[in-house]
């Protein structure tokens, strides 16, 4: 696998490990806004709710609403859960929508999730800058092979030209070489 193959695969998967997380923001702003909302409805009937016929009559219908509301909490907190688990992992045995049964396995689940998110996150960083810097240091490569290239370049070009300078001479020798043999023989 090349360096741009495993940047572009370490950048999509940070793309995904930011919209994992920014699906759990939401999940958990969603819950904090329907326990909000539970208060205040807990508050108004308290407050604008049926005259109660006597004192243990009020308590205990006070008591019934605030036991109502607190299952609808429940209820609300284990869908909070449950939807938490499915942005984490979609594939889960032991999670159902219907019944989420132990909070607390399921909480040290998500904490331990949102760890090795947090873990993947920094070995997606310590790669991606080892990658910078590997990158930096091809391009130093290559730039330094450039110039390289362009000064064997220049030095051909020399070369040819004296090769060139010494052919003609060879040459210009060669026709005087000639030249001479041509009038020894004609002297003997």
């Amino acid at each position: 696998m090349g360096l741009e193959e495993k940047y572009a695969f370490l950048e999509k998967e940070k793309q995904a490990q930011q919209l994992q997380l920014e699906e759990l923001r939401v999940s958990v702003e969603m819950e904090k806004q329907e326990r909000t909302n539970v208060t205040h409805q807990r508050d108004l009937i308290n407050l604008y709710g049926k005259p109660y016929p006597s004192p243990r009559g009020r308590e205990v219908r006070e008591q019934q609403v605030e036991a109502e509301l607190l299952v609808d909490e429940i209820g609300m907190s284990r869908m909070g859960i449950y939807q938490v688990f499915k942005a984490l992992e979609n594939d889960s045995e032991f999670v159902s929508k219907d019944k989420v049964e132990n909070e607390q396995t399921f909480l040290h689940y998500i904490l331990g999730s949102v760890e090795d998110l947090k873990c993947s996150l920094r070995m997606y960083e310590f790669d991606k800058q080892q990658l910078l810097i590997e990158n930096s240091a091809l391009l130093t490569l290559v730039a330094q092979l450039k110039s390289e290239g362009l000064e064997l370049q220049s030095m051909k070009k020399s070369v040819e030209e004296e090769l060139n300078i010494v052919a003609e001479k060879l040459i210009t020798v060669d026709k005087d070489n000639q030249g001479l043999i041509e009038m020894t023989k004609k002297l003997q």
